[in-house]
This record gives structure tokens, sequence and C-alpha cells, in this order.
């Protein structure tokens, strides 16, 4: 079962010019979650996804760190219909674009369409 794009991740927010407190709370960034959610949210947002969205995905940083995997899936609201992308290479945007544009061609426009 994949998740729901994004789950799992935390953002903070700081002041403008609070520097020491984002100093601070880069130390608690990770490269290469940055690189997972960058994938999934591109994908989210090009199918016009939001929270509610029957879209679930997950991306992993592989290949020693060179490259974004990502798997995509829209599902009917009845659960019959399950459509499924698979993708990777070396652009979290392109692998989160192609991953999206795979699902439309395979029906995700009408499928989300009908959740709405």
């Amino acid at each position: 079962m994949l998740p729901a794009v994004g789950a799992g991740l935390l953002a903070l927010q700081v002041r403008t010019e609070d520097w020491a407190t984002a100093e601070a709370a880069a130390k608690l960034c990770s490269p290469l979650s940055h690189v997972e959610a960058t994938a999934e949210r591109t994908m989210l947002r090009a199918l016009a996804g939001h929270c509610l969205a029957p879209i679930a995905g997950h991306a992993d940083v592989v290949e020693n760190g060179n490259e974004v995997l990502l798997i995509g899936k829209v599902f009917s609201p009845d659960g019959k219909t399950c459509l499924q992308s698979t993708l990777q290479g070396p652009s979290p945007e392109a692998v989160g674009a192609g991953v999206a544009a795979e699902l439309f061609f395979q029906g995700a426009g009408s499928v989300l369409e009908d959740a709405r």
C-alpha cells in the first residue's frame, strides 16, 4: 500500500530575518527527503491533486543518491480502478511529471473527475 503524497514529511517555517532559528532548522533538513518530496509533490501538482484526492505516491532516492524512483497511483472512489506508474531518473521534477503524464495516459483525468 502506498501512502498519501508527502506522508511523514515535516515542514518548518521561520520568520524572514530570524537567522538563528533558520540555521538551527536547516540542520534538520535532509537533502534526500527534499528530492523525494519534490518528485511526489510534482506528480500531485500535475494531477491537480489535493489532500482528499485518491492519489498515492512514494519516492525513494536510489542509485547511490543519483536518481529518484517514484511510484504513483490513482484510485477510483469505489476502489475498483487502480492506475499505477513507476519511473526512475536523475531529476525529481521530470520523474514526477513523467509519472503524472503516464497516469493521465491511463485515464487518471476521468478517474479523478469522478472522485470530485
